[in-house]
């Protein structure tokens, strides 16, 4: 647990309590995830109910729709293997008030991370393996991807700088041949990344910064980047400011994953998936913010070769793209006769314009 304790006297510099009192707002009735055909029935954003305290009054109510897109694969969300069970966690929130544990591990049927060379967002649940109802909702969103030439030719922020570095606490990067120099490196959007409690830690709700504030290290992902084990996972410090406990809190965090590709998300259109994210804030300066995964599985019918959900130019350059050619089974084939040729030209033009239903 090194680096947290340094990390925590490093960052005390630079933390500073921004919340005046009290429980941050609840949000009760944030809709489960969904599944759903076309892109055209995405629901209207509900009028969540809130609590707050008496002290505090609602400000605002804000609803933020994240598109992901086909640039974007998708990875399934698990706990890295330490070689001591007793130090394990996914992610470390230390010197939280109320003898909370630091050390939270990932719900994996609840977590998921989509990424593109750009931006990465992070969504998932985390619980106390002391008690499973100490539980937080985790939304961590970051831009400014870049590779390892890109990010360690930039220098840190305070003087005097120096070169933006990696972290590799196990060694195992730098044993295994240097993998660093394969990851890719972000910058945590502090607008948009929070922790917010769940089940018997409703009212608790913190956003989160980069850190450490001068960019020596970034959000970084690759083979062995969870600093922990030689797989594919992630790795990111950030600064943390809330309430917990009713109190007001600062602090830092640490958060270590693996990560298993569960697929390339969507074809060549937006929204394959939209994060749908509900953001309260209070008089008192409390945030919460509970978000919502929806996805969009396109319609699947004839003349659609992309999947976006409607028939139309892009479709028609997939047929002039295949004419003539054998091949069974594929879309452009609309009458199934096994070559693409005049009579599925004639099929896709009584379909244009169809759309996904």
């Amino acid at each position: 647990m090194r680096d947290q304790f340094y990390l925590t006297i490093f960052l005390a510099l630079f933390l500073s309590t921004t919340i005046t009192a009290q429980h941050a707002p609840i949000i009760t009735d944030v809709p489960d995830n969904l599944i759903l055909t076309c892109a055209d029935d995405l629901p209207v954003a509900i009028d969540p109910t809130v609590i707050y305290d008496t002290g505090c009054a609602l400000v605002s109510v804000e609803v933020i729709d994240t598109e992901i897109c086909a640039a974007y694969e998708e990875y399934e969300v698990s706990m890295p293997t330490f070689l001591d069970p007793a130090n394990e966690f996914g992610l470390f929130l230390a010197n939280l008030p109320g003898g909370l544990t630091d050390k939270y591990m990932w719900d994996d049927a609840q977590s998921v991370l989509f990424a593109s060379d750009e931006h990465v967002y992070m969504l998932g649940e985390v619980f106390s393996p002391i008690d499973p109802t100490v539980r937080f909702e985790v939304f961590h969103a970051f831009d400014q991807g870049l590779d390892w030439d890109q990010w360690s030719n930039l220098l840190t922020t305070p003087m005097p700088a120096t070169y933006r570095s990696y972290k590799d606490d196990s060694g195992l990067a730098v044993a295994g041949g240097n993998l660093y120099e394969d990851w890719q490196y972000y910058l945590m959007d502090a607008s948009s990344s929070y922790i917010y409690g769940l089940e018997s830690r409703e009212g608790d709700a913190l956003t989160v910064s980069h850190a450490p504030p001068n960019l020596l290290y970034g959000f970084q992902m690759g083979q062995a980047a969870n600093t922990v084990d030689d797989g594919f996972g992630c790795n990111v410090w950030g600064l943390i400011d809330g309430a917990v406990e009713g109190a007001p809190t600062s602090s830092v965090h640490t958060m270590n994953s693996t990560l298993n590709l569960a697929g390339t998300v969507g074809s060549l259109y937006c929204s394959d998936v939209v994060i749908r994210t509900y953001k309260v804030t209070d008089s008192c300066g409390n945030i919460s913010q509970k978000s919502q995964v929806i996805r969009f599985t396109g319609g699947n019918f004839p003349g659609d070769m992309n999947g976006d959900g409607i028939v139309d130019v892009t479709d028609f350059l997939s047929i002039n793209t295949a004419w003539g050619a054998s091949c069974a089974g594929c879309p452009e084939d609309i009458d199934g006769n096994g070559i693409v040729d005049i009579s599925d030209f004639l099929a896709f033009n009584s379909l244009l314009s169809g759309v996904c239903n």
